[in-house]
């Protein structure tokens, strides 16, 4: 039984992964050593908003939320925190 379906990603949702994926990619270039705090942050949304500079609507990208049917679904949308860079 196929129950994971790929649903057209709204612009909230994509708001709410973008929001994620700049805090964990600075996170990783920090632990990497390549990006200091001071800049991570900064560094790491200019990365990814070149990925899809539109959002939802840059053009030949198709932004996609995978949702598997057998597992229920959250309540409400959340966000996990930051990742902290003190290890």
């Amino acid at each position: 039984m196929n129950d994971v379906k790929l649903i057209d990603m709204d612009e909230e949702r994509s708001h709410e992964n973008r929001e994620h994926l700049v805090r964990e990619y600075a996170y990783e270039k920090i632990r990497a050593g390549t990006w200091s705090e001071d800049e991570a942050e900064a560094n790491s949304a200019q990365d990814v908003d070149a990925l899809v500079p539109q959002g939802t609507a840059t053009q030949d990208h198709y932004l996609y939320s995978v949702r598997d049917e057998s597992v229920p679904a959250p309540s409400a949308t959340t966000t996990p925190p930051a990742p902290s860079t003190k290890r």
